[in-house]
């Protein structure tokens, strides 16, 4: 649970940290290197945590968690349709662990 709500407050303030940073938040959005570096970081983290509460939450938060990756992996791929796959792969992670979080 510990580490669920970790990835749940990082995905929260990770946009409002780059936000309130106007030239960090500049860099970051048009970086495809940015981008790769946070799911290399976000996905094997997420995947373990949802993984392990499998068991206690069920199936759904980890189905929700893959689908959110999913998405955001796609958003590396098609350029095109960065912001809205991102932030639905985002919604949808943090669903995840907020699914795994309510059912403990």
């Amino acid at each position: 649970m510990g580490l669920s709500l970790l990835c749940l407050v990082h995905c929260l303030a990770l946009p409002l940290l780059a936000a309130s940073l106007p030239a960090a938040a500049l860099l970051m959005a048009h970086s495809t290197a940015t981008h790769l570096a946070l799911l290399a970081v976000a996905l094997p983290l997420g995947v373990v945590v949802l993984w392990r509460a499998r068991r206690q939450a069920g199936p759904w938060p980890l189905w929700l968690g893959g689908a959110g990756f999913a998405l955001m992996a796609a958003a590396i791929a098609l350029p095109a349709l960065d912001q809205p796959l991102t932030i639905a792969g985002v919604a949808l992670v943090m669903g995840g662990h907020l699914l795994n979080w309510r059912r403990r």
